[in-house]
């Protein structure tokens, strides 16, 4: 099971995202975001260490239909864990699912941030474009997405959220992530920038 990513070290010829990824596989490979996802998904999946629960998503489907059409088996959400907003927490590496007139967009999530400078807190997720790897936020409650980081929050308009997909080492019957011996330290708090 990985701790949050935060940078594309260790990415490079790792075969989460190279040679045991079907996206790279069948010429489809990163800058591609979808084959990020996979790979995070997996990577934030893998239990022992050693490349183990190997994902079952579809690698057809287009980004924006991932969330409504992936397999069962994975736990879906429209909202996090937690009672309240101040307690709200997600495993690092579900994917984020967005629609878009431009085919949607996907995402993982890492870590929690309270931006002190407008009282926001988000999810900070990671993404692979054709300009590398990338971190946005996503605002905890809304589900607005948000590029900028780790400067000023910039609204990313015209994406609609649809839901998470929950990696299978984190499955439904999981609701308190000490079970996990991790506590909340899947997440790095930052309380003030």
């Amino acid at each position: 099971m990985s701790s949050y990513r935060d940078s594309a070290i260790g990415m490079h010829n790792n075969p989460y995202w190279y040679s045991a990824n079907p996206y790279f596989l069948t010429n489809r490979g990163l800058p591609n975001n979808q084959c990020y996802v996979w790979g995070r998904f997996w990577e934030a999946s893998a239990t022992d260490g050693a490349f183990s629960n190997r994902p079952k998503l579809i690698t057809t489907l287009p980004s924006n239909q991932w969330y409504r059409l992936q397999p069962g088996g994975y736990e879906r959400r429209t909202t996090p864990y937690g009672a309240d907003q101040f307690e709200w927490w997600l495993p690092s590496g579900a994917v984020a699912c967005y629609n878009s007139s431009n085919n949607g967009r996907l995402c993982c999530i890492e870590f929690n941030q309270y931006y002190a400078p407008t009282q926001q807190r988000f999810f900070i997720c990671s993404e692979y474009t054709e300009n590398g790897f990338n971190l946005i936020r996503i605002e905890m409650g809304t589900g607005k997405l948000f590029g900028g980081y780790p400067d000023t929050p910039v609204e990313l308009s015209g994406y609609t959220f649809q839901g998470y997909i929950i990696p299978d080492h984190y499955g439904a019957e999981v609701s308190n992530p000490s079970q996990w011996g991790l506590g909340k330290k899947i997440f790095k708090v930052n309380r003030g920038l």
